[in-house]
């Protein structure tokens, strides 16, 4: 038996040992080898989260727990008193507390195995496990190698899913067999290598050694590359079908390395030229030494190929391929498999894809699958889905996918994609919001790179190239499978983002968060760099998206901003197709609002920035658009669109000026039928000088269940009346630079409110007297120092000083390149990006019990001592518990709060008159929050 590759050119070409799967006899010559990783100390395995427990009894159908060979003993598949004296053959069970180390160079091909106990892949020489299903049950495992031994590049261990005919619909109605199901534990760790690797010299036809800048770490002769194109060719479309999605990505292997030079097997076809010194093309590898795939997949029917799913918190795949998985066929309808009432073989369910994390882990579990280096390649559907949950994506690579390449499923996503690159992605010819598909649910469709469903992934240094029909990056956010129109619940937003007050303590649509991190992100040859699409550009708070060094180049259109508000593109890099026609730089589409563009290139397209003011509705005064320092270079036909006296142009970045908010006085909170109602509004000033706060009418809401929520988790004071009133946070942000702020006001509640005894953890929710004139809390600066690939807690409000005898935190910001943690006691762990070194920051506030609050900064220095993933020494650095005790340097930012308004005003604490605005304007422009 043997792989194919993806298309006859590959299918024809000479694979070499590395590259290959080799067909080998069941004997094993050397000494059956024992239990390693199944056998090593590890804490017990998490229990499955309640919420797939129903579809267990489903998947013990598809892999029976009696009826097959059972393992008997521990010890090495090849060992015959492994198994009672049987052979194992058909249906395999391995039981609870049953250790299995499968060693066979070439296994003889079995209908499914079960694994209750601990599977193991041998690390000491070349496997394959031939079966139609792996189901690892809950309580079992399946491992191989370990973070400090992954698995050696000398060897492979492979798990192949030969066809077996259809499925059989009687014994598997949601169509899930075919493939590998995880409802517990899998940690396979295969050697680690540079994910990809930017030319130094542009290749040119002909050509069979390529440049890079740096030299790869842990690439081989034999393994397969593609070298990214960087000419844009569009879709050939013909009575609304992709007739034909042409690109010049070049796929070859690799025949020999000297340093930073590697040797291809055959010449380019094609000049990979770059229209820009700063950008350039980039060869990308796909062989790993644990694969997973389909036999024959390409060429078989969809309906026939495997798939793989991982349920558990418990999940880490670090150097696996996945070669011609997926089954779900996203060129047509795919449904819930729920929803069948009369499943067939061919029937086209969701959620069949190469590599599928399904509704697992979240920040307050403590727990998350975590995904390095893997590479994906060939799939009728998405290349990586994640389905809901927390999870972390790090140096994997798709290539060839059909709808998108990287997927966020639902919308309440969350973790980092870092590093990733999603190569060729086809599409259908529809637009990204097309009806139908919003209201099946059956979205990502359009041939794009990373299509995100949730806005709290944060987005770091991935590349799509040669979406030649889709987008680089989409950010789509109608409809949901998450059972309600508002699933981001208060208690979901508070453990799982960094500054959940800014969601106003009440459950939220997917689209309201700002875009937690989106930064020096590429997209190459493809139609539309960036593009996103909301139901509505209101949101509930003053936190900008910020799309900060972005490159797109060769592409028709660089961003697209559509339904949505509070964008700034900074400091990016945008560079039309040389034979596209009518590109476009940036354009602000429809029903949009409060948008800038600053420090950025435009350069090679027909046309620069459409200006466009085209609304549904009236949203505000103006649509608020700023552009700062945007140079344009080879524009062909005009720089700006729909210019009008409303926008702001400015040749240059002004000076940063620290964001300030007056808060407008009224008459204080609406009591409702529901409760009472507040609605937040002022003047904002910035470094792009004065705005109305929010610009739409009515859209900073704190409504009846905020009000309550919020009450409920930080109490409530008493005012020098004998009333009662609650101190409401206040985010905020500057227009230019997306620098986050916060603040607070004053609210006083109509008198028939609800007040609470206790707070949420059971503490008194009686504040005590409200002081308007209190002082706010000292919150100093901490810098400390990393380990590469480790990570420190930081006691970081260790040397914080409360003013009332309290201390509590506040929100924080994200850290460029690494994952920060906050715990409930206040501490952080901060943990770099794989390979990242150098430095880092984030940022975090603290308020005592008045509600006043108090910014400080972490620096961390991350060292280059610890292990490189890309060497393939996978050894993690040691952690390191850090309590600073740095003296203050006036690093800490304290605001002084504002004056309360008079008791009868139950109205956001802020100037009543000119007085009090020049009292917060000195103090916010002396001290920034």
């Amino acid at each position: 038996m043997r792989i194919k590759g993806l298309g006859g050119s590959i299918a024809s070409a000479v694979i070499t040992a590395a590259a290959s799967i080799i067909i080998m006899g069941c004997n094993v010559a050397a000494a059956a080898p024992g239990p390693v990783a199944c056998a090593g100390p590890r804490a017990p395995v998490t229990p499955l989260a309640s919420h797939h427990l129903a579809s267990l009894s489903k998947l013990d159908a598809i892999a029976p727990a009696a009826g097959g060979v059972k393992a008997v003993r521990s010890g090495a598949w090849s060992d015959q008193g492994t198994w009672g004296g049987k052979a194992p053959t058909g249906r395999v069970i391995i039981p609870s507390g049953v250790s299995v180390v499968f060693d066979l160079a070439d296994s003889p091909v079995l209908k499914s195995v079960r694994v209750e106990g601990c599977l193991e892949l041998s690390d000491s020489r070349n496997t394959r496990l031939n079966t139609e299903f792996l189901y690892v049950a809950p309580g079992g495992e399946l491992l191989a190698g370990a973070p400090t031994a992954p698995i050696s590049p000398s060897f492979t261990a492979e798990i192949v899913f030969p066809d077996l005919g259809p499925l059989d619909v009687r014994t598997d109605p949601t169509l899930t067999g075919k493939g590998l199901v995880a409802a517990s534990r899998v940690r396979l760790y295969g050697a680690l290598k540079t994910s990809r690797a930017k030319t130094a010299t542009a290749p040119k036809r002909g050509d069979v050694d390529i440049r890079l800048a740096q030299a790869p770490s842990g690439w081989r002769a034999g393994d397969r590359v593609v070298l990214t194109g960087t000419r844009f060719i569009a879709q050939t479309k013909k009575n609304r079908q992709v007739v034909a999605s042409p690109t010049e990505d070049e796929v070859r292997f690799i025949k020999s390395i000297n340093g930073s030079t590697v040797t291809l097997d055959q010449p380019l076809s094609f000049d990979h030229l770059a229209p820009d010194p700063a950008v350039g093309a980039y060869l990308a590898n796909y062989s790993r030494n644990i694969r997973l795939a389909t036999l024959n997949g390409a060429a078989l029917p969809p309906s026939r190929r495997a798939h793989s799913m991982y349920m558990s918190t418990e999940t880490t795949l670090q150097g696996v391929e996945f070669f011609e998985m997926g089954r779900t066929d996203k060129s047509v309808r795919a449904i819930d498999a729920a929803a069948l009432t009369s499943p067939t073989p061919t029937s086209n369910v969701k959620g069949r894809y190469p590599l599928h994390l399904h509704q697992s882990g979240f920040v307050a579990d403590d727990a998350a699958p975590v995904v390095r280096d893997v590479a994906v390649w060939g799939s009728p559907g998405w290349g990586v889905a994640q389905h809901a949950g927390n999870a972390f994506l790090f140096q994997n690579n798709t290539w060839n996918t059909f709808g998108a390449g990287f997927v966020s499923e639902s919308g309440n996503e969350t973790g980092a994609w870092v590093e990733n690159t999603a190569i060729k992605a086809v599409g259908v010819t529809h637009l990204v919001k097309d009806g139908t598909d919003v209201g099946a649910f059956d979205l990502a469709r359009t041939g794009d790179g990373f299509w995100m469903q949730s806005r709290s992934v944060r987005l770091h240094n991935n590349l799509a190239a040669g979406m030649t029909g889709g987008n680089g990056f989409v950010f789509f956010h109608r409809n949901n499978d998450l059972g309600s129109r508002f699933p981001l619940s208060a208690q979901f937003v508070a453990q799982n983002l960094c500054m959940p007050a800014a969601m106003r303590f009440r459950s939220q649509a997917i689209d309201k968060p700002g875009i937690a991190q989106f930064t020096d992100n590429e997209v190459i040859a493809s139609k539309t760099g960036f593009h996103v699409v909301k139901p509505s550009p209101l949101e509930p708070h003053d936190i900008r998206s910020v799309i900060d060094h972005f490159t797109a180049w060769e592409v028709e259109e660089g961003v697209l901003l559509t339904y949505t508000s509070r964008y700034t593109v900074l400091n990016s890099l945008l560079i039309g197709a040389a034979g596209g026609t009518k590109t476009l730089g940036v354009k602000f589409g429809k029903n949009t609002y409060d948008l800038a563009v600053v420090n950025t290139k435009v350069a090679n397209f027909e046309y620069g920035v459409d200006l466009s003011k085209i609304t549904s509705r009236t949203f505000g005064p103006t649509s608020e658009y700023t552009l700062a320092g945007v140079t344009f270079s080879n524009i062909k036909a005009q720089q700006l669109l729909s210019r009008d006296q409303s926008d702001q142009i400015l040749n240059a970045m002004p000076r940063i000026t620290p964001a300030s908010v007056a808060f407008s006085w009224g008459s204080g909170p609406v009591n409702t039928a529901a409760g009472p109602t507040l609605l937040v509004t002022g003047v904002k000033t910035d470094t792009s000088g004065r705005s109305p706060y929010p610009l739409a009418a009515k859209e900073f809401l704190l409504n009846a269940a905020g009000f309550r929520a919020l009450a409920a988790e930080r109490g409530w004071h008493t005012l020098t009346t004998g009333g009662r009133a609650l101190v409401v946070p206040e985010f905020y942000s500057d227009r230019l630079t997306g620098e986050v702020f916060q603040t607070s006001f004053i609210a006083k509640t109509p008198a028939k409110f609800a007040w609470p005894s206790q707070k949420l953890d059971g503490s008194s929710a009686d504040q005590g007297a409200l002081d308007p004139k209190a002082g706010a809390p000292t919150a100093n600066e901490d810098a400390v120092s990393v380990p590469r690939n480790g990570k420190a807690t930081i006691a970081a409000l260790a040397n914080d000083r409360s003013n009332d005898g309290a201390l509590f935190p506040s929100g924080f910001t994200h850290a460029r390149n690494g994952n920060v943690t906050q715990h409930p006691n206040g501490s952080f762990t901060y943990a770099p990006f794989p390979d990242f070194a150098g430095s880092d920051q984030f940022t975090y506030w603290v308020r005592n019990r008045q509600g006043v609050v108090s910014r400080a900064t972490v620096r961390i220095s991350v060292a280059g001592g610890g292990a490189s993933g890309g060497s393939g020494n996978t050894q993690p650095a040691p952690s390191v518990a850090v309590q600073t005790t740095l003296p203050s340097t006036g690093g800490g930012q304290n605001l002084t709060p504002l004056p309360a308004p008079p008791d009868d005003q139950a109205t956001p604490a802020g100037p009543a008159n000119a007085s009090w605005l020049t009292q917060l304007s000195r103090l916010i422009s002396r001290l920034r929050d």
